[in-house]
């Protein structure tokens, strides 16, 4: 499941039901002994992420956060896109070995030392790659064709998601009255979170051998929701349009964001 596509906001709709005490699903849960062990998991990142919706927030910090969180996702697509490319490519070529020591001078320390990241990491990154591509790194960037553009337009349009992405921590700076992590990166944080966990209980879910009924009450919303935003972001995607919030999160555990 496309966890990463949700929205915060989904998100709290769906972990409230979990962790109501009053519903049906928080019943189930409460009542099955295997899943039971999960409840104060879920409740943390229940809180986690009802603490960061748009309206827990200065809504001007909760502005730059959602501009952020879109924007990192569309930082974390380029990167993979540029990477994966790289390296399958190498699979299809006699002169592959050029395409992996291409890839390795974009991303020396793999690419999850680029996506999983916090932004102003991201931020930094891109500047420090920008100095350092070299004439004959753009000249193979350009010639390696893709469908309307070249690899090495996305590898701009990845650099330039990066320094925007440390424009809006710059901003997001000046509102901050005092030290600690950007609301940007909470939320970045416990999108995570309740991904790792809503994971997690999908997996025990699994082992649980749960009558029919009792799966369309846990997990029924969870798979609705999952489909209507994976639907949005590949319309996004097809658009050509950055991946929203409703989307960090990618958060997928590998970095910022999560499957």
């Amino acid at each position: 499941m496309a966890l990463k596509n949700l929205t915060v906001e989904e998100m709290v709709a769906l972990s409230v039901s979990w962790v109501g005490a009053d519903n049906p699903a928080h019943g189930l849960l409460k009542a099955n002994t295997r899943l039971s062990g999960l409840l104060p998991d879920l409740e943390r990142a229940h809180g986690a992420i009802h603490g960061v919706t748009p309206q827990a927030v200065d809504p001007r910090k909760a502005e730059l956060a959602q501009q952020a969180i879109a924007l990192d996702m569309r930082h974390d697509q380029l990167a993979r896109g540029v990477y994966g490319v790289l390296t399958e490519f190498a699979n299809l070529v006699e002169e592959g070995a050029e395409y992996v020591q291409l890839r390795d001078q974009l991303f020396p320390n793999g690419l999850a030392a680029v996506v999983q990241t916090s932004f102003r990491g991201q931020s930094g990154y891109a500047d420090l790659l920008r100095e350092r591509l070299t004439a004959d790194q753009r000249k193979r960037l350009k010639a390696f064709v893709l469908p309307k553009t070249t690899l090495l337009e996305k590898v701009e349009q990845w650099l330039e998601a990066g320094r925007e992405l440390g424009e809006l921590e710059e901003q997001r700076a000046r509102l901050d009255q005092v030290e600690g992590p950007s609301f940007g990166q909470q939320t970045v944080e416990a999108r995570n979170l309740w991904i790792r966990v809503v994971n997690a209980f999908l997996a025990l879910a699994s082992l649980s051998e749960l009558d029919p009924k009792d799966d369309l009450v846990l997990f029924g919303p969870l798979r609705e929701a999952e489909a209507r935003a994976g639907a949005r972001s590949q319309r996004r995607r097809n658009a050509g349009q950055p991946q929203p919030v409703a989307p960090i999160s990618e958060a997928t555990p590998e970095a910022t964001p999560a499957e």
